[in-house]
């Protein structure tokens, strides 16, 4: 058989992170109070048949952990019911099941719900401690996760920043290398042009100064023939002289004479 538990929403969970995931939003127990009450303690689900173990002694029934999965969220509840006084006592652990990515080593969502009193005028009271403490470690870890990303973030756009300068040096470094080599270049070559300069000139001077030399030894060979010429000229007068002076002879003795002149100077 069918039956309904009205009063019980089974998917309560997503509306209940929901709302506590909003910026700024404060846990205390009094919101997580009302805001469980106001999600889960409403709607209905419905269960099928089960079986359940009791006891009945001294007049009272006991029902301890009765177990229900619905839509990810366990129900375990204890009843015990006074035929006497007409009272009961009953206490139901809703234990809500996140999905992996809502999951919390070390907390579970749950909260535990109390009936007391006489079965027509039952008092309910709720205790959401480890709701609490599992929505607190929640957003402990989603500002952690933030916190992480924003550092994340930060470093991000700082190792951009260090990149961007980094590139941004490096260029000017090789342009200043750029520039540097450009100038030892014309430099070089100013150099190179100088000392070509300067070889061209020492080759000048020194062309000059053979030229000069040349002419001046030329001007000695001239001077010194002139000499010889005029040495010669001289003792050709000197010997017409002599033979002017002198008796005829024959003229096989003058020329043998004029030889043996000649051979001696």
């Amino acid at each position: 058989k069918e039956g309904e538990v009205r009063g019980v929403n089974a998917e309560a969970l997503d509306d209940i992170l929901i709302e506590a995931s909003i910026d700024n939003y404060e846990i205390s127990s009094d919101k997580i109070q009302k805001l469980f009450i106001e999600s889960t303690l409403t709607s209905g689900i419905e269960i099928s048949e089960f079986d359940t173990p009791f006891s009945i002694n001294r007049g009272k029934l006991r029902a301890r952990n009765i177990a229900y999965l619905v839509s990810d969220t366990a129900f375990r509840t204890d009843i015990e019911y006074d035929f006497q006084s007409g009272g009961m006592n009953a206490n139901t652990a809703i234990e809500f099941m996140p999905s992996r990515r809502d999951q919390i080593s070390g907390a579970d969502p749950e909260a535990v719900v109390s009936w007391a009193g006489p079965l027509k005028s039952l008092e309910r009271s709720v205790n959401t401690d480890r709701l609490e403490g599992y929505l607190s470690l929640r957003a402990f870890e989603t500002s952690q996760r933030r916190l992480e990303t924003l550092e994340a973030q930060v470093i991000e756009k700082q190792r951009l920043r260090n990149q961007i300068a980094y590139a941004f040096a490096r260029e000017q470094y090789e342009e200043r290398q750029r520039q540097e080599a450009l100038r030892l270049e014309e430099e070089r070559k100013l150099r190179e042009a100088e000392e070509q300069k300067l070889k061209e000139a020492e080759a000048e001077a020194a062309a000059a100064e053979l030229e000069q030399l040349r002419k001046i030894e030329e001007a000695q060979r001239l001077e010194e023939q002139a000499r010889l010429a005029r040495e010669k000229a001289e003792k050709a007068e000197a010997l017409r002289r002599r033979q002017a002076q002198t008796p005829s002879v024959p003229s096989g003795n003058v020329f043998e004479r004029i030889e043996d002149f000649l051979n001696t100077n």
